[in-house]
């Protein structure tokens, strides 16, 4: 129910009357007509809310999946991860030096005896040996 008024308000022709006659009652229904009709926006409000954000959410992950999948982003990647020249370089420079590397399988402390194209051999013990892959540095530093 949709209520309208039209007619202009004058002084005490709006307040309602000790003796509550028929202006009273018919007064109350129209102010119970606008309440409910307030509550009606208010829910349709409350609904196309909920719909926006769930429509909100829902093209928020579709671009970032599209994003996160894309071939423009796989190369971003793989030029990050790729990028080993820094480690190498610092690696030649501490040909022959205690260093600690620090990969994503954890530490390793030693000699550091070689450094190839995408490797290094650090020398942990006189027995042990291993071959780094820059790949898997994440920091070097001499000791």
């Amino acid at each position: 129910m949709k209520v309208t008024f039209n007619g202009s308000v004058k002084g005490e022709a709006n307040v309602r009357k000790a003796g509550g006659g028929s202006g009273s009652s018919s007064s109350r229904r129209a102010v119970r007509a606008i309440r409910s009709e307030i509550r009606r926006g208010v829910r349709r409000i409350r609904r196309d809310l909920r719909k926006a954000r769930r429509d909100i959410r829902r093209n928020v992950r579709s671009e970032l999946r599209r994003e996160l999948y894309s071939d423009r982003f796989a190369n971003f990647i793989r030029g990050a991860v790729a990028n080993n020249e820094p480690f190498r370089e610092i690696a030649l420079g501490l040909v022959n030096e205690a260093v600690q590397v620090e990969t994503s399988a954890g530490a390793v402390s030693g000699t550091l005896i070689e450094v190839g194209t995408d490797y290094m051999v650090v020398r942990e013990t006189p027995s042990t040996i291993l071959v780094v892959p820059f790949r898997n540095v994440e920091a070097i530093q001499p000791l």
